[in-house]
């Protein structure tokens, strides 16, 4: 309108043809110069050697990225395991992975043990009957046999546990309430958990729902870090909780296994004795002196076991075993269950009256009940 009001009669067809031009012209200048100034900006700079990428990823779309990356590759290692008892009645089932190409597949003693046959469901959908080749009751554990893997499946690698990072993203992979192939997230919460088993136990949140269990716990790399075994779900006063599952850790899961391949059933390292780990307050409760700052403070020496035929006495203070020190709660599983084997003749050093002794022993075996 302004234009027309402006314009002469000569010129209202000329002036606003060659106006429209000059704005044409101008959006294009402009055009242009923004898609350089982007594309300049999208690139590494060599001053300050950054990146500044066009697309932005959540950290939803990224862990969504690793977990589908961590399913492709170890989805074909994980199984379904249906549980029936000697009336041929379904009973149980769980989850598993293959170990070794030989065909065995792990699991938990508490998904096999109420059963007497065994299907093993693969991920393409095949089904093969499963051999129990052995159990561990106290680890948990159980191995399978299957006479033959279909051609898709594949085996999975445990990695070093002990070498666990607080915090990295972990996946349970299983079959929760028999949906086959499902995969959850988490981080490893904390390890070396105690009071759950006689293992030192890996605490993660990725959600584990019954039928998750003998299923692995992946790392990003797709390796078994644990073995998922339980939630806690309830104390016993009612109080409940969201976010605590516990797995057992690799490197102790593969030194079971192992000797369930070989042997049909895993001793554990015992030494005979029951206790408390000194805390400050224990240490004052005790009356212990002030020299005395943490270990394993013995109670009671059990009768018939490798403690009670050796120099021990109640109120000795076990410092180190087998040349690790003892100062956390965790400590004696810990090196029990990696390092130590049952009839290994290992040296303690315990404090006793301040002063200290050192006493060798030979480990006896762990019993069931």
């Amino acid at each position: 309108m302004m234009f027309k009001t402006m314009m002469t009669k000569n010129d209202s067809v000329s002036i606003p043809i060659l106006a429209v031009i000059l704005i044409i012209f101008s959006s294009i200048l402009i055009s242009i110069a923004l898609i350089v100034f982007i594309a300049e900006d999208s690139n590494m700079t060599k001053e300050t050697g950054q990146i500044i990428s066009e697309v932005t990823i959540t950290k939803q779309e990224k862990e969504s990225h690793s977990a589908s990356r961590v399913y492709e590759l170890s989805s074909k290692g994980v199984v379904s395991i249906s549980v029936y008892n000697q009336d041929n009645v379904i009973v149980g089932t769980g989850s598993g992975f293959i170990f070794d190409k030989e065909g065995h597949i792990v699991t938990n003693n508490h998904v096999i043990d109420t059963g007497t046959s065994y299907i093993i469901t693969f991920l393409d959908g095949a089904m093969k009957r499963g051999e129990l080749i052995g159990n561990d009751p106290l680890g948990d554990l159980a191995v399978l046999l299957v006479s033959e893997l279909p051609p898709s499946a594949i085996e999975l690698k445990l990695t070093n546990s002990m070498e666990i990072k607080i915090g990295e993203p972990v996946y349970a992979l299983g079959s929760p309430a028999g949906f086959v192939g499902s995969i959850t997230s988490g981080v490893v919460s904390q390890a070396n958990r105690t009071g759950i088993s006689i293992l030192p136990m890996i605490q993660t949140d990725a959600p584990i729902n019954p039928g998750n269990s003998g299923g692995p716990l992946l790392n990003e790399k797709g390796q078994v870090l644990g073995i998922n075994t339980i939630k806690f779900i309830e104390d016993n006063t009612g109080q409940t909780f969201e976010g605590l599952g516990f797995a057992i850790p690799s490197s102790i899961a593969n030194r079971i296994i192992t000797g369930i391949i070989s042997n049909g059933e895993y001793k554990h390292p015992f030494i005979g004795i029951s206790g408390v780990f000194l805390d400050p307050l224990q240490i004052e409760i005790n009356e212990l002196p002030p020299s005395v700052e943490s270990g394993y403070l013995i109670k009671e020496i059990i009768e018939g076991t490798a403690a009670s035929n050796n120099d021990f006495q109640v109120g000795d203070i076990i410092v180190k075993l087998d040349g690790f020190s003892v100062k956390q709660l965790h400590d004696i599983p810990y090196i029990m269950e990696h390092f130590l084997s049952p009839e290994q003749e290992v040296e303690l050093e315990i404090l006793r009256d301040e002063k200290e002794i050192k006493i060798m022993i030979n480990l006896g075996e762990r019993p069931i009940n």
